[in-house]
This record gives structure tokens, C-alpha cells and sequence, in this order.
């Protein structure tokens, strides 16, 4: 939910990435009209990702995208970035907290908002099923107050051809809060994947 409102949405440009024993990271340059957008300047937007692995299976991250020139005809989009995960022997933590701020030319002030998702998810079977579960919370207008979503969900993969195809079958719920004016819905998802 949080990644996809303020992920990794931008437009194209160029990324250096190198990994050593216990860090990495990536820096890139991006023309800054986000997606699918025409270009209308000369603005760029910069991002930065440092990553740590003191321990084997475990990361921590943080990341900063930023404009680089303000103007009257940039979009600004600001992200702050935390990440945690860990895996091992089956074991899967993952966590994620975004910051952004989002503020359209003719928009008077910036929008801000944050969000935070937690998964854990165990392994059995020889790596062939594994049960997951994940909580998160968004907030996409910190000024509004007590506008959020709650979102749970439970699910159970089953792994097929060493883990080239995917079988998933997951219950979520999002659960709107009354200020929001929103209604809370439930999903049913079954999917398919695989890769080669």
C-alpha cells in the first residue's frame, strides 16, 4: 500500500549501483516529470540508496530522492526512506517506512504523507509452502489528521519448478478510518506468477 502510492515511480535517467561484503549502494539522476509525463524543464531529480548487512540475511537501508532545482514548473517529490529485512532458514522479515511529499506546480502548499508496512512469512516443506501475514498503515495527508488506512493481510504461497512459478492465495483488508470518508473493503487474490 505505502510502496505503491510513494515508491519507486519516476521517470528515466541513469543509476549506478555496486555492492561490497557488508554495504551497498545506489546512486541515480532522473529527469524529474515522474511517469509518463512530458518533460517541460531543464529539472532533475537525484536519488540515493545506502544499504548495510552486518549480519548474513539481514539489510538495513535508507534512502532520499529529491529535486534538484525547485521552480514554478516542478513537480516536487521528496522521499525518505527506512528499510529492514532479514531472512534465514526459512524466516522472512521485512519492513518498510516512507516519508513523501508530493506538490504539483499549481498546487498552493505540498502534500505530505507517510506510511509503514510489516511482513513475516516462514517457509516449510522444503521451501514449497509458505504462510505470510502483513500489516501496514498510510497516512497520505498528515495536515488532514486521522485519515488513514489500516491494512492486514494473510496468505500462503506454494512454490513450483525450484521456485521459478508461484501460486498465491491471499485475504486482505483495508480498513478505513471514519474521518477518511471512505469505506473499508475487503480483497481476495488469487494469482499466478513465474519467471525463467
Amino acid at each position: 500500500m505505502v510502496s505503491q502510492k510513494w515508491g519507486d515511480k519516476r521517470d528515466l535517467g541513469i543509476k549506478v549501483t555496486k555492492s561490497f561484503r557488508y554495504f551497498g549502494y545506489y546512486v541515480g539522476l532522473f529527469n524529474g516529470q515522474q511517469l509518463n509525463n512530458l518533460d517541460v524543464n531543464n529539472s532533475k531529480d537525484v536519488a540515493a540508496r545506502l544499504e548495510a548487512y552486518p549480519l548474513r540475511g539481514l539489510t538495513i537501508a535508507g534512502v532520499v530522492y529529491n529535486e534538484i532545482k525547485a521552480s514554478s514548473t516542478v513537480y516536487k517529490k521528496r522521499r525518505y526512506e527506512a528499510d529492514l529485512r532479514f531472512e534465514r532458514a526459512g524466516f522472512l522479515f521485512q519492513g518498510e517506512f516512507i516519508y513523501g511529499v508530493d506538490q504539483a506546480p499549481t498546487d498552493a502548499a505540498a502534500k505530505k504523507g507517510q506510511g509503514f508496512y510489516t511482513t513475516l512469512a516462514y517457509s516449510l516443506f522444503g521451501n514449497r509452502l509458505q504462510p505470510v501475514v502483513r500489516f501496514g498503515l498510510m497516512d497520505p495527508d498528515l495536515e488532514q489528521g486521522k485519515n488513514f488506512t489500516t491494512h492486514y493481510e494473510v496468505g500462503l504461497n506454494y512454490f513450483l519448478a525450484r521456485n521459478h512459478a508461484k501460486l498465491q492465495l491471499a485475504y486482505g483488508r483495508y480498513q478505513e478510518t471514519a474521518a477518511s470518508g471512505k469505506k473499508s473493503t475487503n480483497d481476495v487474490v488469487l494469482a499466478v506468477q513465474a519467471h525463467f
